[in-house]
């Protein structure tokens, strides 16, 4: 497979797994990757940052929201 199918695939397969639960997740892999590890990993460090960056966003959000509450109610 070259870089760039590899690469292809490794996106399909990601984008598929973030749409699952995590109870789904090992099961799901396993079958996708099959015995290709390095192909699993890929799409482990993917999701990894794509939960982080989204706890990240949340995080952000929360913020905000209590920003407006403490503006709205003219805390300081």
């Amino acid at each position: 497979m070259g870089d760039k199918d590899r690469q292809q695939r490794i996106e399909e397969i990601f984008s598929e797994a973030r749409k699952l639960p995590e109870s789904q997740l090992d099961s799901f892999l396993d079958a996708a990757c099959g015995d290709d590890a390095e192909l699993g990993a890929a799409v482990e460090r993917l999701l990894a940052a794509s939960a982080a960056e989204e706890a990240v966003r949340n995080e952000n959000e929360i913020e905000a929201g209590i920003a407006d509450r403490n503006l709205l109610f003219g805390i300081v």
